[in-house]
């Protein structure tokens, strides 16, 4: 089922949960989230995430949590992307 996946949440469904015991992805998703953990950072934290990022997407970021804790400071910029390249053109 790997060689058969088209996107990460199908990569995450059939590696990631199967080597993790994740019941699904979005338990996986849930319990990794840097939202379980924001709120008790205790030094000043910048976390940057690109709102055209397509692998951490803009529903991803932990709006909220962020806003909570008077130590992060969340940069969202237009654009930015990942750390890697999905376009067709890389």
């Amino acid at each position: 089922m790997l060689e058969k996946s088209r996107s990460i949440r199908d990569f995450d469904t059939y590696a990631t949960c199967l080597v993790g015991k994740f019941e699904t992805a979005d338990t996986y998703y849930r319990r990794c989230s840097s939202a379980s953990f924001i709120g008790n950072v205790a030094v000043p934290l910048l976390c940057v995430s690109a709102l055209d990022d397509p692998v951490c997407t803009r529903e991803a970021i932990p709006w909220d949590e962020c806003r909570a804790n008077k130590n992060v400071v969340l940069a969202t910029p237009q654009h930015g992307g990942h750390h890697l390249d999905l376009s067709e053109n890389a």
